[in-house]
């Protein structure tokens, strides 16, 4: 009798916990569409390009918590003592059995991004971005409210400013995408209609989710690095422009410093670069260290092209000091 009640209270507590655990698993089940796009918007002296539009149906739940932080175990888990990997697995037993996200039936989170071409020499310049009212709406001209961001990769250096606007309340069937755009400085207003052509995936808390393009060369330049550093010429070459295949200078990257030397890696625009328009470069540094202060003993660059929505390497230039 006594081992019966033992185990219904066992069964009774393993059923709760297992409900509870299944409602807080579909907590964490989320939707997110993606879309590249590449839309130029020209104002006078500067362009803006949109370069990518996501959906996701759920935002971060921060209302409890004051600007900039969240829940006790962010905090805890940054300032923990104990090991590492039991310091998260702890933090991601708390993050489970929470609900961190807000999420509607039929609405979510709608985020454009972009890239601004410009000189950023200055931290005002890159404040500057502030010149810019952006609007999303639908078809009916329904805008929908949020926040616009800026932000570059490094001031001083590279003339790529990436830039968001991400409002909500944003139906899932959204079939146009407005944007409309105003310059303060030159009182050019710019609109347009975008008809996105989703990539759609589902999540849960098990399964990482994308981050976003953030339309920087960079992320192909690792990918091409890595291969590298396997010497797979063969998988190198994917990130490789087809008609730039049997010509690139391959001795030029294959080199020791990938791997002896930590690489700095920013983003240029170039314009025009060996009969191609619209090139970008990936200005790399490699350093002697991997501190901030590091003294850099060698620089390279690869020129990038955007090809059906993926960076393709055209070029690398000989190392240099």
């Amino acid at each position: 009798m006594k081992l019966r009640k033992t185990f219904y209270i066992i069964a009774a507590v393993f059923a709760v916990w297992l409900g509870v655990t299944i409602y807080f698993h579909y907590q964490h089940c989320i939707t997110i569409k993606a879309c590249d796009v590449y839309e130029e918007l020209k104002f006078g002296d500067q362009t803006l390009y949109i370069t990518e539009i996501r959906w996701d149906s759920y935002m971060r739940d921060t209302s409890d918590y004051p600007e900039g932080e969240g829940p006790w175990y962010w905090n805890w888990y940054v300032d923990s003592k104990l090991p590492p990997n039991i310091s998260l697995a702890i933090y991601r037993v708390c993050d489970f059995y929470s609900r961190p996200q807000v999420q509607t039936e039929n609405t979510g989170m709608l985020t454009v991004k972009g890239i601004r071409l410009g000189d950023f020499s200055e931290q005002a310049n890159v404040n500057e971005f502030n010149r810019y009212l952006i609007f999303i709406h639908d078809c009916n001209k329904t805008v929908y409210s949020g926040e616009a961001k800026g932000a570059i990769s490094e001031v001083g250096k590279s003339n790529v400013l990436h830039f968001y606007r991400q409002v909500y309340e944003v139906p899932q069937d959204i079939g146009v995408v407005g944007l409309t755009v105003y310059d303060t400085t030159t009182k050019i207003t710019r609109t347009i209609g975008i008809y996105p052509k989703w990539d759609t995936h589902r999540y849960s808390f098990f399964e990482k989710k994308p981050y976003y393009h953030m339309f920087e060369p960079e992320t192909t330049v690792n990918k091409f690095v890595e291969q590298l550093k396997k010497n797979d010429q063969a998988a190198a070459e994917q990130y490789i422009a087809e008609e730039k295949r049997e010509t690139f200078p391959w001795k030029r990257v294959q080199h020791s410093l990938w791997t002896t030397a930590p690489p700095h890696m920013y983003a240029c625009y170039e314009n025009s670069y060996s009969n191609f328009e619209n090139v970008y470069s990936c200005q790399v540094e490699f350093t002697a260290g991997s501190d901030e202060d590091a003294s850099v003993v060698a620089r390279q660059v690869l020129y990038l092209v955007m090809r059906e929505g993926s960076w393709k390497i055209i070029d690398a230039s000989v190392l240099s000091k």
